[in-house]
Formats: C-alpha cells, structure tokens, sequence
C-alpha cells in the first residue's frame, strides 16, 4: 500500500504517542540528569588574563593594523607559555614541590588560551579534575610566564632596536589573577538534561511515525480510500458487539 506523510499524519501520531513521549523524555531527562551529577567527573578552572605591551614606536600604526599586530603578538606569547620554556620547569616544579608526576603532554592538555577581541589581552585558561591543581598551575603560569616570554623576546629584537632591548621591561603583564574554583564548569547539568529530553522525544516519535507509516493493517474506512477510490463500491462488512 502507498503511503504519504501529511500534516494529518504527522499530528495523528502525535496525538496518539504524546503520552508515551512524555513518559520516556521524563524517564530519559531524569537518567541523563542523574548520570551527568554522579557519573561524571566535576572539572574545575582557574585563569590568568594577560595584557599585551606594546613596545613599539611606530606611529604610522592605525587602529587596525595596531590591534591585528598585537593580535599576532598574542598568538607567539600562546606559544610560548605552552612550549617547553615554560612547561617543562612547571613540570619539574609540581613535582619538587606537590609530588604531582604529570607530563608535558597532560599539563598542556589542561591548558587552552583564547584572545580577547578587539583588546590587548589574551586570557589562559587551566581546567582539571582537582581544582587546587588548577589553580596552582595556572598561578605558576600568572608568576613566570611574563619573565620568560622577555627572556626570549629580548635576545632577537633586531640591531636597530638595541636601544629598546635595554629598555626592555616586559612583553606581557597579568592583569586578572587566578582564582581557586569555588563551582565546578563541566559537566553542564541542565544542559545535558535539555539534550537528553529533545533526542529522546525526538527518536521516540520517529519510531512511531515510521511504525505508522509501515503499518499495513486496515483499521478504518480511510486507510482503505486510497485503493477503494478507484474502484465501484459493492458493499460494507458492518460490526458488531455482542451484548
């Protein structure tokens, strides 16, 4: 038997379904809501936000071009906090110091870095499982970042600028110091709850609609109209209860 999907088809599955679509969404939600509080693990942030300083005298500079060049600055100072110049002595610190044997890899996992648009600033964010981990990471970033970036900018600044490499004081300052997490960033409770219940109405409906729409038992007169239509009408099978 052909079948189309109508509007009226669509609402007749619905108004026939709704009330198990509730039923498994809430069952759903409830399961999702319960797993992303207990079955997942709390992850906490710490962050330190960075002004870029400008060190040049170029006038001829426009806004533009001005913020597109600390724009670029901003990225080499991100690559920098997360090469080996930094990461490698907050490796061998946290172990000194806490006993904590992560490596490289996993410190830098931690880490993500965002500029701040049309500003001087980028911010570095640590994120972990512990948030006194994350905060002393990030506090060991906020201390030594600025002094190492200088100590490495300093040596290639050219010839011409060997005025300005003397009078070199930093590259970058930390203007937001990190802070302990007092709540925890992920899991998103209500967000995974919201998810949760859309797929899970959404996938409970497609199974009825498509069980609908493979249906091939005759229940009332209009499922058989498509194919009757084309035919004369002899006659109809009436029903009955018996009392």
């Amino acid at each position: 038997m052909n079948k189309e999907i109508s509007i009226l088809t669509l609402w007749k599955v619905l108004k026939n379904s709704w009330k198990v679509i509730v039923i498994i969404t809430l069952i759903v939600m409830l399961i999702a809501g319960l797993y992303t509080n207990y079955g997942i693990k709390k992850k906490y942030s710490s962050s330190v936000t960075f002004y870029v300083i400008n060190t040049s005298s170029n006038s001829e500079y426009t806004t533009s071009a001005l913020l597109q060049a600390i724009e670029q600055l901003s990225n080499d100072y991100i690559e920098l906090i997360l090469s080996d110049v930094i990461i490698e002595p907050l490796v061998e610190d946290l172990n000194e110091e806490h006993g904590w044997d992560y490596t490289p890899g996993q410190i830098r996992n931690m880490i993500s870095a965002s500029i701040i648009s049309d500003t001087s600033m980028f911010k570095i964010r640590v994120t972990n499982t512990d948030k006194e981990h994350a905060y002393i990471i990030a506090q060991y970033i906020n201390d030594n970042a600025p002094e190492k970036v200088k100590d490495v900018v300093k040596p290639w600044l050219s010839d011409v600028d060997t005025d300005k490499k003397d009078s070199v004081v930093e590259c970058i300052t930390a203007i937001n110091h990190p802070q302990l997490a007092t709540s925890y960033d992920s899991p998103n409770l209500s967000k995974n709850v919201l998810i949760a219940g859309i797929a899970s109405a959404l996938l409970v409906y497609v199974i009825f609609l498509l069980k609908s729409f493979f249906n091939t038992v005759v229940k009332t007169e209009d499922d058989i109209k498509p194919i009757t239509d084309k035919y004369p009408l002899i006659g109809r099978i009436p029903t009955w209860r018996k009392k």
